[in-house]
């Protein structure tokens, strides 16, 4: 249930329950993660791609650390399966008028998610690597980074440049990896220049 692939395939019914075609993805942080495997398998309904501090590999290969990953996929999976009982009550429900910052929301996101869930999910963004497939995406692209980003690196953003057909990139003199909650409209105005580009140049 949780992995990227089905979370395409929901996001995919909700743009045919919605009578939706083309549309414009953006994807921030793990987000971002499920807008490239969205417009990898489901090339023919995006038009634009937008990737917000976010990449194509995990985290253990891009830190060179990959030789450790299958001892961190079973220990993860031990941990998931061990705690597959516990249950929430109550879940969380993100409010953009209430939750203003980020950790906050994630805080609560946490604290209300079954454990065996909080695990399972780290066990599949360490395991991502769609380097592959990068060469396939048909949309317009754009990656936006700050300066200093310790979950995407300079080299894999490189490698995205190289292999995505249609690929652009967008540096924000920000040092942190939290641009969507740190600087709106900056971030805002990165995608709205993105798109009207596309759009001129479609005329």
């Amino acid at each position: 249930l949780y992995k990227f692939d089905e979370f395409s395939k929901d996001l995919h019914q909700i743009l045919e329950s919605e009578g939706l075609g083309s549309v414009i993805i953006a994807g921030y942080s793990l987000g971002g993660i499920v807008a490239l495997d969205f417009a990898i398998n489901y090339p023919s309904l995006v038009t634009d791609l937008i990737l917000i501090g976010s990449g194509y590999i995990g985290p253990m290969k891009q830190w060179r650390v990959g030789y450790l990953l299958p001892v961190a996929q079973c220990f993860l999976s031990f941990c998931a399966l061990a705690l597959f009982w516990q249950r929430k009550k109550e879940y969380y429900y993100f409010n953009q008028d209430e939750d203003l910052t980020y950790w906050r929301a994630t805080f609560l996101g946490f604290v209300t998610m079954p454990i065996s869930i909080d695990f399972w999910l780290m066990r599949e963004i360490i395991s991502i690597n769609y380097k592959k497939y990068l060469d396939k995406l048909s949309a317009n692209t754009l990656i936006i980074r700050s300066k200093v980003d310790p979950f995407v690196s300079a080299e894999e953003v490189k490698t995205m440049l190289e292999k995505i057909p249609k690929c652009s990139l967008v540096m924000s003199r920000q040092e942190s990896h939290f641009m969507s909650t740190e600087i709106q409209v900056e971030t805002a105005s990165f995608i709205i220049n993105f798109l009207e580009k596309n759009e001129n140049s479609n005329l």
